[in-house]
C-alpha cells in the first residue's frame, strides 16, 4: 500500500523528547566545562535531559560521603567500575566537579537526573552502606554469592521504612548537586526479586 506525502511527513515529525542515559566516564573532569561541549558535539544534538548514571546507590545513601573528603567512590564514576570507554580512561570525580558538570549541562538547557541501581559490590571499592544495613538485603544465601541487591520495600532495624530514609537522602542529593530529579534505574520498580 502506498503512503501519501502527508502520511510520510507525520511519520517523520513525531513529537518526542531526547533523553540520554550516560555515566560520568562520558565526560572529562580535566576540562573547564567538564567535557560538556565535546560530549554534545559527539552527540550532534542537545538532549532534553540526561540521566547521569552514577551506578552505586551509595551516591545517595552515603551522601555526603563521609571519610572520602570530596572524592566520590570509584564505583560511582563508572558502571561496574569499567576502566575506560572509547574516549578516555576512568576518572575519579569530586563532588564539586559533579556540581560543575550539572551546572554546565543546565547552561546548555539540558535537565539532569540522578540515576542509580540497587546493587552493591561487597565493599570492593569502599565501605558500603548496605554492610551496616543487611536487613534490607533483597535475599540471603541464594546461590554461591550473597545477594548484592537491596530491596526498597524492606524496613530498617528500627522499624522505619527504607523508602523514607532513601527519599530523605535523595532530597538532600538533589538539592546539593542541583539535579532536576531522580531516574529509577534497575531494581527500584519493579524490585529485582519477588515480593514474597
Amino acid at each position: 500500500m502506498a503512503h501519501s506525502e502527508d502520511e510520510k511527513m507525520c511519520a517523520t515529525q513525531r513529537n518526542y523528547e531526547k533523553w540520554i542515559w550516560v555515566e560520568l566516564v562520558g565526560f572529562d573532569n580535566t576540562k573547564d566545562d567538564p567535557g560538556v561541549s565535546a560530549y554534545l558535539d559527539v552527540l550532534g544534538f542537545e538532549p532534553n535531559a540526561i540521566c547521569l548514571f552514577v551506578s552505586s546507590p551509595d551516591f545517595i545513601l552515603l551522601h555526603p560521603h563521609p571519610g572520602t573528603g570530596d572524592t566520590l567512590p570509584v564505583d560511582c564514576c563508572a558502571y561496574a567500575v569499567h576502566s575506560f570507554n572509547p574516549e578516555r580512561t576512568l576518572q575519579t570525580w569530586t563532588q564539586e566537579q559533579v556540581r560543575m558538570l550539572i551546572d554546565e549541562l543546565h547552561r546548555h538547557g539540558v535537565e539532569v537526573y540522578v540515576s542509580v541501581m540497587t546493587w552493591f559490590t561487597h565493599n570492593r571499592f569502599h565501605d558500603e552502606w548496605i554492610d551496616k544495613h543487611r536487613e534490607v538485603i533483597a535475599w540471603e544465601n541464594v546461590g554461591p554469592e550473597p545477594s548484592n541487591n537491596l530491596n526498597p520495600l524492606k524496613r530498617l532495624k528500627d522499624g522505619s521504612y527504607f523508602e523514607d530514609f532513601f527519599l530523605n537522602q535523595l532530597r538532600q542529593v538533589i538539592r546539593y548537586y542541583g539535579f532536576d530529579g531522580w531516574h529509577a534505574a534497575d531494581g527500584w520498580g519493579p524490585a529485582m526479586n519477588n515480593i514474597y
